[in-house]
């Protein structure tokens, strides 16, 4: 069981928040703050926050960081993106009816795998490491606790997402014992209580997973093994219509 000591405890954190596209605001925010003397030593970031964390992570200044946003892989990136099969206005207008006139909870496991507005490029714009990186960071995602094939199956008591940091073993040390905040009172049903924690997942995969809203781009695949792929998806603060919705998802 890993204890942290009390001189493992960061001094300064800075919360990279969701927000999609809005990534470049939080290189700014990083920016301004260490111009002030205030440079964090831990991110914790999800979403659109977790792309602006490696970033920071990987590059060696801002002028850097600044320079790889305006660059031809991030444009290509953004170009990449496609609308879905399923990207229909009238559509996602009907299903946010039927989410208001059903509140209660998902009686049967959602769709979470095909419902979802765009296509992403397999290859995020997130740049190679220049220097040492000395910024930890920790991204915040979430793991289906149910396969593609049980969709449609009767809910229950099951959960339906394990709230997941990824971390170094430091952050790891520190986050050890945590609740996972949005499962944990009472607050939902369809979130294990309890953080789980994962120091082997590369920086890339965990990127791509926390900016998985189901709602915009398709949950994420990590091989395990020689077992089933796991599927993963976004930080759970995008989750309540999941959990509250009936026969949109079905």
């Amino acid at each position: 069981m890993m204890q942290a000591q009390p001189d493992q405890r960061y001094q300064r954190c800075m919360v990279l928040a969701g927000g999609g596209f809005r990534f470049g605001y939080y290189l700014g925010m990083h920016a301004a703050a260490v111009d002030a003397g205030q440079e964090p030593d831990l991110l914790l970031a999800t979403c659109g926050g977790a792309v602006a964390g490696a970033i920071i992570r990987n590059l060696p200044d801002s002028a850097a960081r600044k320079a790889w946003v305006a660059s031809p892989q991030m444009y290509e990136f953004f170009c990449g993106l496609q609308s879905g099969p399923r990207a229909a206005p009238l559509r996602a207008l009907a299903n946010v009816a039927l989410r208001r006139l059903h509140p209660g909870k998902a009686a049967r496991l959602p769709d979470l795998f095909h419902d979802y507005l765009f296509e992403i490029p397999a290859v995020l714009p997130l740049p190679p490491v220049a220097g040492q990186g000395g910024t930890a960071l920790a991204i915040l995602g979430g793991k289906l606790l149910f396969s593609e094939h049980e969709v449609g199956l009767l809910r229950g008591d099951r959960r339906l997402y394990g709230v997941t940091l990824f971390c170094g073993s430091r952050t790891a040390a520190l986050a050890e014992g945590l609740p996972s905040a949005i499962g944990s009172n009472g607050w939902t049903d369809a979130v294990e209580p309890a953080l789980r924690v994962d120091t082997t997942m590369p920086l890339a995969d965990a990127v791509r997973i926390s900016i998985s809203d189901m709602f915009y781009f398709r949950c994420h695949s990590v091989p395990s093994g020689t077992t089933p792929a796991a599927w993963w998806t976004c930080s759970p603060w995008s989750w309540r219509a999941a959990w509250r919705a009936t026969s949109p998802w079905k």
